[in-house]
């Protein structure tokens, strides 16, 4: 098992945000990042949680709204 494997499986579903360093750090080399490379993102976690990606969408949007629950974003 993969540190990064080990480290998705330790954290609480609840205390899990998704974000992008776009148009940096790319997964592969030379090639530009791109807002909707969170889905992968989503769906790995989704893989290693035994959740569907869904739910993890749901759960991680609820957790950032949280996080900036006295700002007036994320409706």
């Amino acid at each position: 098992m993969t540190h990064k494997q080990k480290l998705i499986r330790a954290l609480p579903i609840h205390r899990i945000l998704i974000e992008t360093d776009s148009p940096a750090l790319a997964a592969v080399r030379q090639e530009r990042n791109d807002p909707s490379e969170t889905l992968k993102v989503c769906q790995y976690i989704a893989k290693e949680k035994g959740l569907d990606a869904e739910t993890v969408i749901r759960i991680t949007h609820d957790n950032t709204k949280n996080l900036y629950k006295n700002l007036n974003c994320c409706a």
